[in-house]
């Protein structure tokens, strides 16, 4: 009701002043813009009460948890089972729409450092915040790589500066893409259990006559792991 007040009186001094009255008039715009703003925060406040009321806001906290967490990870599997990586892959991160639910499912999605710890190589914006939102949770990371120069050979690299948070690496790419994977990481891969590499060079071979005494990974580089190797062409 003030700012009505206020615009009505702004106006009559354009009226009086034309000179000034573009000055009025943004001075008049913006006290409505100011009114118009506390007005619509009242009524997402309003509107959090009444979600607050729900039978599924009595869920706590740590149970929400786990239903996210099994989106994420039913999201995750489903990726390495498509017939159609590239729209699996595009399509893996819809399940981050939980958190625009409300302010109380974003909370505990952001509080959940595991669910960001699937992670399928996308673009590199949306990679790097889930990177960060991991904290110290152990990854899965799926991947399909056309070329080790491409963007997402730049993100592998970069996280495979945490190496020590590696659980599971499943990725697709021509084999001399591989070479240099390893030697990337910085710490011991301690947790890595699995890791799935799949040549997609068509054609070419995993192995050739020159890389008998050269092989794709050596000894000394590879790191722990829990389970076999498992190489696929």
């Amino acid at each position: 009701m003030e700012a009505c007040v206020l615009t009505f009186e702004l106006l009559s001094d354009m009226s009086a002043d034309a000179p000034k009255g573009e000055v009025v008039l943004s001075a008049a715009r913006k006290a409505l813009e100011d009114d118009i703003a506390v007005h619509e925060q009242a009524i997402i406040d309003l509107k959090g009460r009444l979600n607050n009321m729900t039978t599924v806001a009595r869920l706590p906290p740590e149970l929400l948890s786990e239903i996210f967490l099994h989106l994420a990870e039913t999201s995750y599997s489903e990726v390495g089972s498509s017939y159609r990586p590239a729209y699996a892959h595009a399509r893996f991160y819809a399940w981050i729409s939980v958190t625009h639910v409300c302010r109380t499912w974003r909370t505990v999605a952001l509080s959940t450092p595991r669910l960001w710890g699937y992670i399928v190589l996308t673009r590199s914006s949306i990679v790097e915040d889930v990177l960060a939102r991991s904290k110290k949770a152990p990854l899965r990371i799926t991947g399909h790589l056309m070329s080790s120069h491409d963007e997402k050979a730049k993100m592998l690299k970069n996280i495979m500066q945490e190496s020590s948070r590696i659980q599971e690496l499943r990725l697709s790419a021509p084999a001399s893409s591989f070479r240099d994977l390893f030697p990337k990481m910085v710490e011991p891969a301690n947790i890595l259990e699995t890791v799935v590499l799949s040549d997609c060079s068509h054609g070419a071979p995993f192995i050739n006559a020159n890389d008998v005494n050269q092989p794709i990974f050596r000894p000394e580089q590879l790191p722990p792991i829990r389970s076999p190797l498992t190489l696929l062409d």
